[in-house]
């Protein structure tokens, strides 16, 4: 959770917003510029479990936003990125979409007057960096116990 915070999971840094994201946080009244982070809720989500032998770090199923939203499939899109989403345009969108254009700086281009508006999420992996950077790590600590264990030395 502290990569994150950082926007540096496991030291690998996050691509940040787009222009047009952090134009519609202000318009939506959040100021802040990190990726996969608003309210906090995705970075609250991540639960670890320990049973046995066996962990699970993640975000459950059961994981919801303060609005009552699930994050698991939040968390899947911004670990893996999405496939292109077509998004048909009412009246009403394409001026919230213009508003966001003029806000980022961007001139809104008119498209192909078709009605849409095709995005796609990229992938900002928040989990995968952080667990590859744990297993580096892991036989050499596995080593480190095992000689402890034995009374071969090793930190205490």
């Amino acid at each position: 959770m502290q990569g994150l915070t950082q926007q540096a999971p496991g030291g690998e840094p996050l691509r940040p917003p787009s222009p047009l994201t952090l134009a519609a946080r202000q318009l939506e009244g959040f100021g802040g510029t990190k990726a996969l982070l608003v309210r906090g809720d995705l970075r609250n989500s991540i639960t670890v479990i320990v049973e046995g032998d066996e962990a699970f770090i993640g975000v459950p199923r059961s994981a919801r936003s303060r609005n009552g939203e699930s994050l698991v499939e939040l968390a899947r899109v911004h670990e893996y990125g999405s496939a292109p989403i077509v998004i048909p345009l009412t009246p009403r969108m394409r001026r919230y979409l213009f508003a966001l254009l003029k806000r980022a700086g961007q001139e809104p281009t008119g498209g192909t007057g078709r009605g849409v508006v095709v995005v796609q999420v990229p992938a900002r992996p928040f989990l995968r960096p952080a667990f590859e950077k744990f297993r580096q790590g892991a036989g050499r600590r596995f080593l480190e116990r095992v000689a402890k264990h034995l009374g071969m030395g090793g930190p205490s």
